[in-house]
């Protein structure tokens, strides 16, 4: 198929979908978009991926109010968020200090551009338009199945022939990082064994254990230690509070699922195996020395901290590799206290998404999503990068707000309800 029509069938079938569930426009606008530059790049079409991504994130909000959503109604949900507005807080904070700054100016718009477009307005948006039910627990199916479109794209589309199994740097040639490639692929195996554990419909079932096969292969290719990293406490969670193991032969049939795929394709091929053995020097890495150095900063600057890129400007490392270390540098005690807070919101949800009689499989395979990339995020990353993690940030904080907490007052009203009439 031409790669033009390839993009028209892509565009009109999200469009489509859009129409009855509209969260697929926005799960794809933020998580799987970078396949669509792909596309163009064959098509040679001279069009900016970040228009375009805005246009959706406008087409989305189109769709919330024409299922019924006032803007006032909108904008209200996301004025009490606590996580988004914290991370609005330390947004202005960048800003300020910006504005006070004399060098890499160009640098730090660039970054502040990227804040806006790639963490706030989808934050945002999952914070205003997340509030069914169905908008939770479809999100395992719904991003299985995008995850694998996208995988078909890049097959069919992309020039894989430049990309060696065992050198992740070579995903760049086709216009993939590799750190994004190994989160979406641990956001789609950790959907697809959810989806496998609770949903009993065969169909989906073969769904999961496409999506499951394929999220491993990109895993390994991308060769991220910190993803895997995350992915493996993600799973220990789930084992130990999500699932009852006892009386279940599910888990056993998941975890002999996962090692017969990675027998079949032989991991020793990719370059994770030997990425970790090197773990063994990691005193000679750049980055060991980067805790020692934020600390001695932090204690220059404790309150507000140095400002946005200041770390790359004092050290010429771009980043310290851990987002709280990059608070604590950056944005300084205030902007650390502002952090926790947010992570405060989120983790209160995650327990009720595992607790809660009224949270279903999808909530928890976002929770579950969640913890992989924190766990990710404490070796790699930054403020202005880790748009999925802030993403599944917003889509929980947009759960507590939008959906468990009108659910937990039906519940206190029912039962003051029914001691009242016990009373009387």
């Amino acid at each position: 198929m031409d790669a033009r029509l390839a993009l028209l069938v892509l565009f009109l079938g999200l469009v489509s979908w859009g129409f009855f569930k509209q969260q697929v426009i926005l799960i794809f606008a933020v998580f799987l978009f970078p396949v669509v530059s792909i596309l163009l790049e064959r098509a040679g079409l001279d069009l900016s991926t970040r228009l375009m991504r805005i246009s959706m994130f406008g087409f989305y909000i189109l769709l919330g109010v024409y299922h019924g959503n006032s803007l006032k109604r909108l904008f209200s949900r996301a004025m009490r968020n606590g996580f988004l507005l914290g991370y609005l807080a330390l947004f202005l904070m960048a800003i300020i200090s910006t504005m006070y700054s004399y060098s890499n100016v160009d640098e730090k718009l660039a970054l502040l551009s990227d804040m806006l477009i790639y963490v706030v307005v989808p934050t945002t948006l999952f914070v205003m338009l997340f509030y069914h039910e169905s908008d939770y627990k479809d999100f395992p199916i719904q991003f299985s199945i995008l995850a694998l479109v996208s995988f078909v794209i890049v097959m069919l589309y992309g020039d894989t022939s430049l990309v060696v199994m065992s050198d992740r740097t070579t995903l760049q040639k086709i216009g993939l990082n590799s750190i994004y490639l190994s989160r979406i692929g641990v956001i789609s195996l950790l959907s697809s064994i959810t989806l496998f554990y609770y949903d009993k419909r065969l169909i989906l079932r073969a769904i999961c254990i496409l999506a499951a096969v394929t999220s491993v292969f990109i895993i390994l290719i991308s060769s991220q230690r910190a993803s895997i990293i995350g992915l493996a406490v993600a799973l220990m969670f789930w084992f130990q509070f999500g699932i009852r193991i006892q009386g279940s032969l599910k888990p056993i049939l998941i975890v002999l699922m996962l090692v017969a795929i990675l027998a079949h394709m032989n991991i020793e091929q990719f370059s994770v195996v030997d990425r970790f053995k090197d773990l063994e020097n990691y005193e000679t890495y750049a980055r060991y020395g980067d805790y020692s150095t934020s600390l001695s900063l932090f204690l220059k600057k404790p309150i507000f901290g140095h400002g946005l890129m200041g770390y790359f400007e004092i050290t010429g490392r771009p980043y310290p590799h851990n987002v709280f270390l990059e608070l604590m540098v950056e944005y300084g005690i205030v902007g650390f206290l502002v952090y926790l807070l947010m992570m405060r919101e989120v983790i209160f949800v995650i327990r009720r998404a595992f607790n809660e009689p009224e949270a279903n499989f999808g909530m928890q395979a976002i929770s579950l999503s969640w913890i992989s990339l924190f766990v990710a995020m404490l070796f790699s990353g930054t403020l202005s990068g880790n748009h999925d993690f802030f993403a599944l940030s917003g889509m929980l904080s947009a759960l507590k707000h939008n959906y468990l907490s009108p659910i937990r007052q039906q519940y206190v009203i029912r039962g003051s309800s029914s001691r009242a009439t016990n009373i009387v």
